[in-house]
């Protein structure tokens, strides 16, 4: 047994290095070839385009994880999910702010003035009786500093599962779960940790 052991081991460094001698094995080359090397930074994009294409891919992952560690959703059972499924549709024509309270527009007006920036989310519900979807609107403000993008407020129109009901009028959504996974996103992007 202990033969067998010391044999295996032996055989190690023959292994990795892929040469006929028991040389020791060049670390450098297996850490480049595992899947857990230390990647170099990712720049967040300034194009404001490419920034919102890459934030919507990642989102629904991002709103999934602020959802389970927080307290938003107090569903007294197990059998209840709720899941964001895509984020996508991005659309970058402005609208007119006279639909925004104004002291909401007082939290906007800067001299760099805001990118406006529409997306829909699917999400899906799952019970154990039934599953239901609906989309939700998405109206994000950003606006760009020295550091890169920072979000400033975030209205949604929530959609319903019912294709009959028309959406709720916007409401400030900021600090809910797409709003907080958008700021750890765009968090992310300009410390350069996206994968």
């Amino acid at each position: 047994m202990g033969d067998t052991i010391i044999g295996a081991i032996a055989s190690i460094p023959f292994l990795l290095s892929g040469t006929s001698t028991l040389a020791a094995p060049n670390f450098n080359l297996l850490l480049s070839s595992t899947q857990g090397t230390i990647q170099p930074r990712s720049v967040c994009p300034a194009d404001l385009e490419t920034l919102t294409q890459l934030m919507l891919r990642d989102l629904p992952g991002y709103a999934n994880r602020v959802l389970r560690r927080s307290d938003i959703l107090d569903v007294p059972n197990d059998n209840y999910t709720f899941s964001v499924i895509l984020a996508g549709r991005a659309e970058y024509e402005p609208l007119d702010l006279s639909t925004i309270p104004q002291s909401q527009i007082e939290q906007i007006q800067d001299p760099n003035p805001p990118k406006q920036v529409f997306f829909t989310t699917l999400e899906q519900t799952f019970t154990a009786q039934k599953s239901s979807s609906r989309q939700n609107y998405h109206w994000l403000f950003l606006v760009k500093g020295e550091s890169g993008w920072q979000p400033i407020l975030l209205f949604t129109q929530f959609g319903s599962s019912d294709s009959k009901k028309f959406p709720t009028p916007p409401r400030e959504t900021s600090n809910g779960i797409v709003g907080q996974a958008v700021k750890l996103w765009l968090r992310d992007c300009r410390a350069g940790s996206l994968r």
